[in-house]
Order: structure tokens, then sequence, then C-alpha cells
């Protein structure tokens, strides 16, 4: 596998509000190339007036959601089946986990999601009204990783984005921050 650091977020080891500004303003710079990624998924095109012309019509043939379409029928068309064997008792609770929370679909949705933007995000957590785990599929868009800049490619944190518009008009973030331990707001 080839290293490509240029992709990623890559901030200090430690967690603190520097880095988190710093991990912030570097997912933001990648929303642009991901909201044109998604545009084209959908089918809105952006076509330079001055190349072509305000006056032609045209027609898009959208090739990017019917490879998307393509791709992920392909790998995820037929639910997987999973195995193991009778003795191991803790793949047995694995195979059981998968089954309560349609891990079928989560996959389903991060296959469709890398097509689009080239990477995804899966959040496995525990619910607070629950005693098993569940896992979601994040878009690029809504959430990103941040790196330790080393070969080992350890992951510091990763974050959940939400926002919203407030009362004045502004956009506001609100960030969930997880380590390997905790969730913080």
């Amino acid at each position: 596998m080839r290293y490509n650091p240029s992709k990623d977020i890559i901030v200090a080891p430690e967690i603190n509000s520097e880095t988190l500004d710093i991990a912030f303003e570097q997912w933001q710079s990648y929303q642009p190339r991901y909201r044109m990624l998604h545009d084209y998924y959908l089918g809105n095109h952006y076509f330079d007036e001055k190349a072509h012309g305000a006056d032609q019509n045209r027609i898009v043939a959208n090739h990017c959601k019917y490879i998307t379409d393509v791709l992920v029928g392909y790998m995820f068309g037929n639910e997987p089946r999973y195995t193991t064997e009778d003795e191991d008792i803790a793949g047995q609770e694995i195979l059981e986990l998968f089954k309560a929370q349609d891990k079928w679909s989560v996959d389903l949705n991060i296959g469709e999601d890398l097509s689009i933007f080239g990477r995804t995000h899966e959040l496995v957590y525990m619910p607070a009204d629950k005693d098993v785990p569940s896992s979601i599929e994040l878009d690029p868009m809504h959430a990103f990783v941040a790196y330790a800049g080393d070969v080992e490619k350890d992951s510091v944190f990763g974050v959940v984005v939400f926002s919203y518009t407030d009362n004045d008009r502004r956009t506001v973030y609100r960030l969930y921050v997880y380590d390997t331990m905790n969730m913080s707001i």
C-alpha cells in the first residue's frame, strides 16, 4: 500500500483546541471538492459559460451516478454471509451484533460514499439507551479523522461535524470529537 499523506488531515499527536482548529481548517479546505463530487453524482455539472457560450443547451449523461450505482450493486448486491466456527463464542457474538444493527446496509452506504468521495468513515458507538454497540456511516462532508504525522498513520481523533444556522443567520458548527477512549463536544 502506498502512503499519501497529502490527502490526510495531519496534526500534532495531542488533542487540544489548537489541534482541533488546525484539523477543522484542513477539513474545511476539502469541502469544495467534496461538494463538487457530490454534485457530479447527483448530475449537477458545472459548465464554463465563457468556454461554451451561455446560450447553448446541454444534456448531462450522468456517468458518475451510473458507475457508482453499478459498482455498489456489484459489490453489495447480495447480502454477505458471515460465518464462524461453532466453538468460536466471540465470533458468534459478533455475528449476532452484525445482524442486530443491519451491518450490511451500513456497509452498502460505506461503499456508495467511498465510490463518490474516495473516502468515508464508520463510527462504532454505544447508544445511551442500549447495551449493544451500533455503527453508522459518515461521509467526509460531515466527518473526518485526524492523523499524527508519522509513518504508522496513527489516528489522533475523529470528528463528526454538525452545522446549523442560528438566529443571526450565522453558520454554527458543533464538533463531536472522539479519541480512542472518550467522546466530547
